[in-house]
């Protein structure tokens, strides 16, 4: 035992029917399991709940002894671990903690008896039963001295299913919108993973002008305790235009192109659209070849000012080509051109 182990669940993954087994009645695949690490917290054990003696071995997990509570606030510190002493102590109590503030949930846990031995195994075991029937995303171990033996810390991240996911307000289309957060009906939505959303969308909307876009994820209960509905509350806010547009090249070829800039198709009063943009600079870069800049490309970049929006293209035109052939006469010469793709 070395390191803290954490547990993940597959993102996405339906939850099993049967209630803490799967198909066939076997029991979660170990590589579910990864590496666990037990922590101690320093000084704790000379600050120990005075409510008698020790659990006998045949009391079963969950049930915690009258005073643990009063402990809880250092079994929640995070500290370095003193793995050699902790593994092999008896296991006095258990507590399953989750995370966040959404779904809390109590959870006994009946694989593990109190009093028995704490070791890796045990605690995967533990993790295992909690994982089993899909009501959490992950889990991770720990473990912290009491008295003579060790309370077992399970900590879980609680997961729901979006049963359907409702989207208010908002000027973007629905796929638009649900492949950028990366949520789908019937997908998986934990406390993380609307955090995640949420922050998702508001680069979205930034892409589109939408500096001052107002974005909240919220989940409501169902008459299926595991299933939520999601609602995407979307306020984008005023769309920022371009205030002026400015071609950044390389004097000498700046005479040459003359006109042909005017191709860029985005100008000044447009709204900023980074999709426009990026077609825009394909254009321009293809338009460039055309006219012999083989090598051209094209690139852009947006710069916020105050009230001011400043669009900056850059024009890598490389070295201008002209194509001449010799002994041709039955093509013109544009048509070699074509057909060699020049």
């Amino acid at each position: 035992m070395g390191a803290a182990a954490a547990v993940h669940r597959p993102r996405g993954r339906r939850l099993p029917r049967s209630q803490g087994r799967h198909a066939g009645g076997a029991v979660l695949p170990a590589a579910w399991i990864l590496l666990l690490t037990l922590v101690s917290l320093p000084g704790f054990a000379q600050t120990q709940p005075d409510d008698g003696a020790p659990s006998p071995p045949d009391r079963r997990a969950g049930e915690e002894r009258t005073g643990l509570d009063r402990a809880r606030a250092r079994l929640l510190r995070e500290a370095p671990g003193r793995l050699a002493e902790l593994e092999g102590k008896p296991i006095r109590s258990i507590s399953v903690e989750t995370t966040g503030s959404r779904w809390p949930e109590t959870k006994p846990v009946r694989s593990v008896t109190l009093g028995e031995p704490l070791s890796a195994q045990v605690a995967r075991r533990a993790i295992a039963e909690l994982l089993e029937d899909g009501g959490f995303a992950q889990a991770y171990a720990d473990a912290r001295p009491l008295q003579d033996g060790v309370v077992l810390r399970l900590v879980v991240v609680p997961r729901r299913l979006m049963a359907s996911i409702h989207i208010e307000g908002g000027s973007l289309t629905r796929e638009r919108t649900l492949e950028a957060a990366k949520l789908e009906e019937g997908g998986e939505i934990t406390e993380p993973l609307m955090g995640e959303a949420e922050e998702r969308l508001r680069s979205l909307y930034l892409r589109y002008g939408y500096d001052d876009a107002k974005i909240a994820v919220t989940a409501s209960g169902t008459d299926d305790p595991r299933r939520v509905l999601l609602t995407l509350d979307i306020t984008p806010g005023e769309r920022r235009t371009i205030s002026l547009r400015i071609f950044v090249i390389e004097p000498k070829y700046d005479r040459v192109l003359g006109d042909l800039k005017g191709e860029y198709a985005v100008e000044r009063g447009d709204h900023i659209d980074e999709d426009e943009l990026l077609d825009a600079n394909n254009e321009m870069a293809e338009a460039l070849r055309e006219a012999g800049f083989l090598e051209a490309i094209v690139k852009h970049r947006i710069l916020r000012r105050g009230q001011d929006v400043f669009l900056y293209v850059y024009l890598q035109t490389g070295p201008l080509s002209r194509f001449f052939f010799e002994g041709n006469f039955r093509f013109d010469d544009s048509e070699l051109t074509d057909a060699l793709e020049l």
